[in-house]
């Protein structure tokens, strides 16, 4: 009994109270900015989605489906049945980035979609505060200064902009002060072998957040971490460095590879060419957007001629082109810029952040809403920057947003305020300091936001779906249109609702050979259609047919009820947001879940594929 108190006590006495103490302040702060800045989503967790009602959905999609797949019918989640059917698919997207959804799996049957949805959105915004706060405080050596840091990186207007525009995986970046935090202290202190371990840990959990993590975060920082320490500290460098380092990327690639590879192994065949996009230049940092507030901030949208030029800047992408860096951040960043000049973690922190601005900007240098042009005598160029070849890159090839690097320099900026706010809390009385840094703290909130107050998505889901999930046959649903945006968003909502296959919804990025087949589908409901349409729907196993009246204009949705009316009769649903139109015969799905009749064409069912858990990703 006596020994196991002498170890009790030892174990207490090597605990940092203190920093337990700061962590828990911090997330209290978050907290609370949290509930505050996102007024009043708190109030509606069950029964509205947080910012606009687009790509939420599919998350919320992913989360279900992830649950129904591993849980109801031992699934890989990259099998793609329950969406664009008939085409069976399998995307290696889902596997690669599972973090998400295998954190909402026990949530989700517990709290229902929407709440877990919104809950973790909440707490991603409260997470960045403590853990910036960490990172900001290895560096600032200020316990106030750090709070005043978890403040820039928890709540930087790029981040917001994609919390409203329903980017999860662009929520969750608290993962990445952690990586940095321990890559760091891997490198100050190798000889601790946690530290490499740890460092490896996030770094891996951060590429497992969402694949384009590992293009927007970890290949920037690890490689100028590593770049900077070997051009600059390179008489540091020892075995136990080395060693530390390799341990730091051997943890990070053997914790993320089983995800990778089913990607990896249909990239290297060629079947992932659908995965390349098209708009990296629109969707990159024009550079008078890092000085410029959003269009929609609460204050600054009052000078008319400021709000007019930066929605200029942000119309081609509102939630993808905000850049705002904020002026107090940028001023308190200088501060540190300046003070510590001859520092080396300074240095290191101010090349992070200017690399992070220059990858922002893209292949080409935009200003002022358009690209720059250099005239040399007859001759007309753009002006290349570093991304121009980058983006030949595996990974970063298949983007189409590198403005999303600026989560690499808030990061930075997120240090450098810190330490800017040390050096002014220094120079005051330690009983100034907490009130100034918390002053600091609420500027820098202020300044930064984008939107207030949080504007909410309708999540309400129409009566008809959910009658339909009480049926436990297996069919497939056709919502119309197919190819509207907003709407292929919505099918994706309802469908974690009604249980049912859909024929449209967009996860991710779909192959030629998917839309193909939605095409075909889509054909046989065309008015004026060459097949007889409710033979064909019924030979597929498609017993409804939905027109979503806010997605269709008012001559377009006429003339699809009266084709629809005349093939299969009385609509036998109508409220104001759809219409469901049954197929005469109560048609189901085939037992084996393949194509049938004309579509059971070759290209339009999957290989075999060996990462699916039965060996086969086609049923």
């Amino acid at each position: 009994m006596g020994s196991q108190k002498v170890a009790l006590r030892r174990l207490l006495a090597g605990i940092n109270w203190q920093g337990l103490a700061a962590l828990g302040f911090d997330l209290g702060l978050g907290i609370a900015a949290t509930v505050l800045l996102t007024a009043p989503a708190v109030f509606f967790l069950n029964s509205r989605i947080m910012g606009y009602p687009h790509d939420g959905f599919e998350y919320i999609w992913k989360i279900w489906w992830t649950r129904k797949a591993l849980l109801e019918l031992h699934l890989s989640p990259a099998d793609m049945r329950y969406v664009n059917y008939p085409y069976q698919g399998y995307n290696p997207h889902l596997v690669a980035s599972p973090l998400i959804p295998l954190l909402a799996l026990p949530l989700s049957g517990w709290l229902g979609l929407v709440r877990t949805y919104n809950l973790l959105m909440l707490a991603a915004f409260a997470f960045s505060w403590p853990a910036a706060a960490a990172l900001c405080y290895e560096f600032s050596h200020n316990r106030w200064a750090a709070s005043a840091g978890g403040a820039v990186y928890a709540f930087y207007t790029n981040k917001v902009a994609h919390a409203v525009g329903g980017h999860l995986a662009q929520m969750f970046v608290f993962l990445f002060p952690l990586a940095a935090l321990f890559l760091y202290r891997a490198w100050k202190d190798p000889e601790r072998r946690r530290n490499g371990v740890l460092a490896g840990v996030f770094l891996a959990l951060s590429i497992l957040v969402d694949l384009k993590h590992i293009a927007l975060f970890v290949a920037p920082l690890v490689g100028l971490f590593l770049a900077f320490h070997v051009v600059f500290e390179r008489r540091r460098w020892n075995h136990a460095r080395l060693t530390s380092m390799a341990t730091t990327l051997v943890v990070a690639a053997l914790i993320s590879a089983p995800f990778l590879m089913p990607l990896i192994a249909r990239r290297v065949t060629g079947q992932l060419e659908h995965f390349y996009a098209t708009g990296v230049v629109r969707h990159s940092a024009d550079l008078t957007g890092f000085f410029v507030p959003p269009p929609e901030h609460p204050l600054y949208n009052n000078l008319k001629p400021l709000r007019d030029y930066s929605a200029n800047l942000a119309s081609e992408g509102w939630h993808e082109n905000i850049f705002y860096l904020g002026i107090v951040t940028l001023v308190l960043s200088g501060v540190a810029a300046w003070t510590g000049r001859r520092e080396r973690d300074v240095q290191f922190w101010v090349v992070v952040a200017l690399a992070g601005m220059l990858l922002a900007l893209g292949p080409f240098l935009k200003a002022g809403g358009r690209l720059v042009r250099l005239q040399v005598e007859t001759y007309t160029s753009y002006v290349p920057l570093p991304y121009y070849a980058l983006q030949h890159l595996p990974f970063y090839d298949w983007g189409r947003t590198p403005g999303r690097v600026i989560e690499v320099t808030m990061l930075a900026l997120a240090v450098l305020a810190a330490c800017g706010t040390a050096v002014l809390l220094n120079g005051l009385r330690r009983t100034y300091r907490p009130l100034v840094a918390l002053g600091v703290a609420a500027l820098i909130l202020v300044d930064s936001l984008f939107i207030w107050p949080w504007p909410l998505g309708d999540a309400e889901v129409p009566a008809f779906y959910r009658q339909i999930a009480e049926d436990d046959q297996e069919y497939a649903i056709l919502d119309l249109p197919l190819w509207e945006y907003r709407c292929e968003r919505y099918q994706l909502y309802y469908a974690t609702v009604h249980n049912h296959r859909i024929v449209g919804g967009l996860v991710t990025r779909r192959s030629a050979d998917a839309e193909a087949a939605l095409r075909e589908v889509e054909r046989m409901v065309r008015p004026n259609a060459a097949v007889a349409s409710a033979e064909s729907l019924a030979e597929l196993g498609i017993r409804y047919v939905i027109l979503h009246k806010q997605c269709l204009d008012d001559r377009g949705l006429d003339a699809q009820t009266a084709f629809l009316r005349e093939q299969m009769g009385d609509p036998v649903y109508d409220d104001r947001w759809i219409r469901a139109f049954e197929v005469p015969g109560a048609p189901q799905i085939e037992p084996t879940g393949r194509p049938i009749g004309h579509l059971q064409k070759d290209n339009l069912a999957t290989n075999a594929d060996p990462w699916s858990p039965s060996g086969s990703g086609a049923r």
